[in-house]
Formats: structure tokens, C-alpha cells, sequence
């Protein structure tokens, strides 16, 4: 695949907010998304693999030709509030999450695959993610 046809596959999902990130390879450096339309979001309690489960999936996406920058300039600032407390969170997204103006992804399973790397120590281009994620 060349380089300007792998850039138009990766931000299609970037433009996209039916296309939500959806599981990290650690080995391969790779991230899946998996397609969710927004309805099907906010019907779901959780974005996790059992929601997901139908969802059509993305070839995997390496992490590593793609740039922070590529991505800001096309999606632009994104914000996120994380906790880790039984705290009616469930509640708060479904407030927060207005269309054209914020979304509210109730435990999106992408996090867990990025604890586990972070829980491994491994270091790999996708640290970057990580590094960037509150821009």
C-alpha cells in the first residue's frame, strides 16, 4: 500500500465519528476501530467488546506512520474526562454527549488495550497516544 492510499484509509476514521478506535495490538503496534453509528453508541451501556461484537472492524492501523499533527489537523482538539470511581459516570456521558458538540463514550474498550501496554512498560511508537491524548 502506498503511502498517500494508507493516509486516506487512516483518516477516514479520523474524520468519521462513527468510526471510534477500538483495540490496541501491543505486538504489532497496530490500532482496530470498529464502526459504531453514533445511535448505536449512545444505545449501548458500554462501548466494550460485547457491544461491539457486530460492529464491522477496520483492517488494523499502524501506529507508527501516523503523526500527532496529521491527526489534530484533521479532528482537531479533543478533550476527555477520565475517572476511576462507581460514580454515575454512565449518567455524565450520557449528559455530556451533545451531537456537533461533544461525545460521551461510556468505557471504551481502546482504553484498556492502552492500559495493558502501560501495565507492560512497553515502549513503543503508540506511547506517543498516550503522550498527546489531552490536546
Amino acid at each position: 500500500m502506498t503511502a498517500v492510499a494508507f493516509e486516506a484509509e487512516w483518516m477516514k476514521y479520523v474524520r468519521n465519528p462513527d468510526w471510534l478506535p477500538h483495540d490496541y495490538d501491543l505486538r504489532r503496534d497496530t490500532l482496530t476501530f470498529a464502526h459504531l453509528p453514533r445511535e448505536q453508541q449512545r444505545a449501548s451501556a458500554f462501548i466494550d467488546s460485547v457491544h461491539a461484537a457486530n460492529a464491522t472492524l477496520s483492517r488494523p492501523v499502524p501506529l507508527w506512520d501516523v503523526s500527532h499533527q496529521q491527526v489534530h489537523d484533521v479532528a482537531g482538539p479533543m478533550h476527555f474526562i477520565f475517572h476511576t470511581g462507581f460514580c454515575c459516570s454512565t449518567l455524565l456521558a450520557r449528559a455530556l454527549d451533545i451531537p456537533g458538540v461533544s461525545m460521551g463514550l461510556k468505557e471504551p474498550a481502546v482504553l484498556v488495550s492502552f492500559a495493558r501496554r502501560l501495565l507492560e512498560g512497553r515502549q513503543t511508537p503508540a506511547c506517543a497516544l498516550c503522550i498527546w491524548i489531552d490536546t
